[in-house]
């Protein structure tokens, strides 16, 4: 299997780690987020029954690391699949990066098929407010080179990293005469 294949590629380059598939995908996981990748959540404060635009913001693109000792080679590469939102108030979104919303520009001229609006609001739960989690997935694949052509690879399943922020929503009443 995959780490049968990665223990011999790391025996033919001289290391003298353990050096696993897991450890391969969390060393990727530090990198990503060392690099820069960033997981923006909703603002913290929303209206009842208003949508809620959700995205992420930074590149929504694959992102590899690769590490070399001599002739041998690996390289991590993970590519987001889609975003988990957990909205606080028992339901979830699932979309990819979602579009920014530019309050520069007339709401009329915007849409976004990331969105979700908050039916109740949240004065009257503990310090009147949700947490909104957002989730990315990633499927993440290696690669390793021996020299002289040798090259194998494999799949290393999926890798979610997750950021929360607290939301307060409120609702706003309308008097007409």
């Amino acid at each position: 299997g995959v780490a049968g294949i990665l223990a011999k590629a790391v025996r033919a380059s001289g290391v003298e780690r353990s050096v696993s598939p897991h450890t391969l995908r969390h060393s990727y996981a530090t990198h990503l987020l060392e690099g820069g990748a960033d997981v923006r959540v909703v603002q913290t404060e929303q209206l009842v029954g208003v949508p809620t635009w959700l995205w992420v913001e930074g590149p929504w693109q694959a992102s590899s690391a690769t590490a070399a000792i001599g002739r041998v080679s690996a390289t991590v590469t993970a590519r987001p699949l889609r975003v988990e939102w957990d909205m606080g108030d028992g339901t979830t979104v699932t979309c990819d990066a979602g579009t920014r919303y530019d309050p520069a520009r007339p709401p009329g001229e915007q849409e976004s098929a990331c969105t979700h609006v908050f039916t109740t609001s949240s004065r009257r739960l503990p310090g009147g407010q949700l947490t909104v989690t957002a989730t990315v997935v990633y499927a993440v694949g290696w690669s390793a080179t021996a020299g002289a052509g040798t090259e194998t690879g494999g799949d290393l399943g999926e890798l979610t990293r997750s950021t929360s922020t607290p939301v307060t929503v409120r609702e706003a009443q309308a008097l007409i005469r």
